[in-house]
């Protein structure tokens, strides 16, 4: 509304029009203080999926990185060795996307039912982006992980313990 004022004024028309902003000068600083805490908590969403998806990584790893070496060893190439883990791996950060997008949605609904006297409608193309993008986002890291995995060397040392010799022992 100044801009425009200044502008008006400059053309030997201020005061032409008159404003009604419906109240919002007086609840601009609420506005953002909304919009503030919106941020916060998409920050710390994010950050969850992050440590979530980082932890889920790192298990799945643990419990198929010795079949992945065992195939290896038996003579599968590195390629297939990867396609294989990360078949598997799609296919549970799929169902995975999937609840934890219908677990949110259904969520999103209940509270806000119980906040709001309306609830607000989700735009569906919205949630199936935020999945395409997750989704994505865990392929990308679990590939990463599981072609570094399948082309370990295999001439280099486990980190399995020694066992001690009878004769060192006695």
């Amino acid at each position: 509304i100044d801009a425009f004022e200044a502008h008006m004024a400059a053309n030997d028309k201020a005061g032409a029009y008159l404003y009604f902003d419906q109240g919002y000068t007086e609840a601009a600083a609420t506005v953002q203080t909304l919009i503030d805490n919106a941020m916060r908590l998409m920050l710390v969403g994010v950050a969850m999926f992050l440590l979530a998806s980082m932890l889920f990584l790192l298990l799945f790893a643990r419990r198929v990185s010795a079949v992945m070496r065992s195939m290896r060893l038996l003579g599968v190439s590195k390629r297939k060795t990867w396609l294989e883990s990360l078949g598997m791996l799609v296919m549970q950060e799929l169902i995975a996307v999937l609840l934890g997008n219908g677990l949110a949605v259904i969520l999103y609904d209940r509270i806000t039912a119980q906040l709001l006297s309306g609830t607000p409608a989700l735009d569906p193309a919205s949630i199936a982006l935020c999945a395409g993008v997750q989704l994505a986002v865990l392929v990308a890291a679990g590939s990463i992980w599981m072609h570094r995995i399948a082309g370990e060397n295999l001439m280099q040392r486990t980190s399995i313990p020694k066992l001690k010799s009878a004769a060192a022992a006695a």
